[in-house]
């Protein structure tokens, strides 16, 4: 039976906790405790919604906007799975903390999907009057659906499809609103590229480092969100912002290489409160990452044609992108059997040559960063007996590795012997430059002749705190190489000064 006629605002179910707390590493003891009580109480709160009969959910969701602000609320607090120190502390730090946020999660996860099933048992209402509410009384707004999805689609990416499928699949007017949105995504996007560019030039103000993240951190926001999202527009809305928003993410990416450079980044840390530099760099990561992700889609989504050829041929003027873009999406795979346009047929070929220009300068430029920092220094010819068992273990095991790959790779994890197997046994979990870095012919560097006392890697003491585990656990009183953060994404980054002795008898 349908309940369209029983839903009105007598029915309403006030929640009386709309603003939920986040979690702060710096709470003390008596302010966690109140954190505690607060999701205890929204726990309840959601049981008691759920617990609704359907005219009275739906005449909350209607006519107060309480309940709306309550999962507003927890979406806003609740962190985002790129976000690694904050998903740490509200997982990892508290048993009781984690079973809070786990409960409640799952229960702020069944209102929405109660909110896009609105059939019930015996109770329903019709799909031309649900079809209105979602979107006149913005039950579900775009901004909304984007905050579910960055909460919920890694964990949940069915009940998130669901969702999606239940809103802007069956209620064209949202189309209007995607419109706009993408617009002003576009520019919130340039304005962020703009503010990176001023608070990465010195002086360095407090905080800078922060402001750094948690602008990485709205952008990966959008970009992930978008990449979901899409698929479920209108062809129409999917085409005319196709190249628009290409090039928005390839210029942001291009632009942030410069931003977050290796002179740049100790300096931003340094004027962090709470952003250490390798998180600032697991950041810019998960950022390129959802980039590619997202430009992938956009490029391959829908039928490749002579568009996406010119498209391809204007992102070449952004190379740092190009080049990381095209180690995980090779972009010769992308290229179609084109066209039978006789005016574009040479456009494959043209797009090969120039983006295999680009391969060669930044691979060279990758290997010259290195050489510059004594990182090629002995490379595949180790006279530490642990270091040489290592590689030579690691080589018997995967010998399409040269050994000078293989002690480059190893000296990044820190001489860990299993953690480097393993990043080589799947080499997608490889930072970007070392994967571009797997098939180029690496040669060793003598150690400097002139290095009469000691050889000294220069690097920002910011990285202290970073390398005290790596450090001790490589090679026991021998010629050393500073390890590199293990990162999923790009940049290869020294951790701290360390000494390599000129003259010793065991070298590496």
């Amino acid at each position: 039976m349908e309940s369209d006629r029983e839903i009105d605002s007598s029915k309403v179910f006030e929640v009386q906790l709309c603003d939920l707390p986040a979690l702060d590493r710096s709470m003390n003891e008596k302010s966690l405790d109140e954190w505690k009580k607060k999701w205890q109480e929204a726990i309840e709160e959601a049981d008691a919604v759920l617990a609704l009969s359907l005219p009275v959910f739906w005449s909350s969701l209607i006519y107060s906007s309480q309940l709306l602000r309550f999962i507003d609320s927890f979406l806003n607090a609740f962190p985002r799975r790129w976000e690694a120190d904050e998903m740490n502390l509200y997982f990892n730090s508290d048993p009781s903390v984690r079973l809070l946020v786990v409960e409640l999660y799952e229960r702020i996860l069944l209102i929405i999907l109660r909110a896009v099933a609105y059939k019930e048992d015996k109770a329903s209402l019709s799909e031309a009057f649900y079809c209105r509410v979602i979107y006149d009384h913005k039950i579900f707004t775009i901004e909304r659906l984007f905050d579910i999805i960055n909460v919920y689609s890694n964990s949940n990416s069915a009940a998130v499809s669901s969702i999606l499928e239940r809103t802007i699949r069956i209620q064209n007017k949202y189309m209007n609103d995607v419109d706009s949105y993408i617009k002003m995504s576009i520019q919130i996007i340039e304005s962020v590229a703009a503010e990176f560019s001023t608070i990465s030039r010195p002086p360095f103000e407090e905080n800078y480092g922060d402001r750094i993240t948690s602008l990485l951190s709205m952008i990966i926001g959008i970009f992930e969100a978008f990449r979901i999202f899409l698929p479920y527009c209108s062809s129409e809305i999917r085409r005319s912002f196709s190249t628009s928003l290409s090039i928005s993410v390839a210029s942001f990416v291009e632009r942030l290489e410069d931003c977050l450079s290796e002179e740049i980044l100790p300096h931003l840390a340094l004027c962090a409160s709470y952003s250490s530099a390798r998180s600032i760099l697991e950041m810019q990561n998960e950022l390129r990452s959802s980039a590619f992700e997202l430009f992938h889609s956009l490029i391959a989504g829908d039928k490749v044609d002579e568009n996406t050829l010119i498209l391809l041929q204007e992102i070449l003027a952004y190379e740092s992108f190009t080049f990381y873009y095209n180690l995980v999406y090779p972009i010769s795979a992308t290229l179609p059997h084109v066209t039978s346009n006789e005016s574009v047929q040479d456009f494959p070929t043209f797009l090969n040559d120039a983006v295999t220009q680009i391969v060669i300068k930044r691979t060279e430029a990758i290997v010259d960063n290195l050489r510059s920092r004594g990182l090629l220094v002995q490379l595949g010819v180790p006279s530490d007996d642990n270091v040489k068992s290592a590689l030579c273990e690691i080589s018997e095991l995967l010998p399409h590795f040269s050994l000078q790959f293989i002690h480059l790779c190893l000296r990044h994890f820190g001489y860990e012997k299993e953690l480097t197997t393993n990043a080589l046994l799947n080499t997608t979990t490889l930072p970007l430059d070392l994967r571009a870095l797997m098939c180029v012919e690496l040669s060793a560097d003598a150690v400097p002749s002139n290095a009469v006392s000691t050889f000294t890697i220069p690097c920002d003491e910011d990285y202290e705190d970073m390398t005290a585990g790596p450090v001790n656990n490589a090679v026991n009183g021998e010629v050393m190489v500073a390890p590199l953060t293990e990162m999923t994404g790009g940049q290869l980054i020294s951790m701290k000064p360390v000494t390599i002795e000129g003259n010793s008898s065991k070298e590496d």
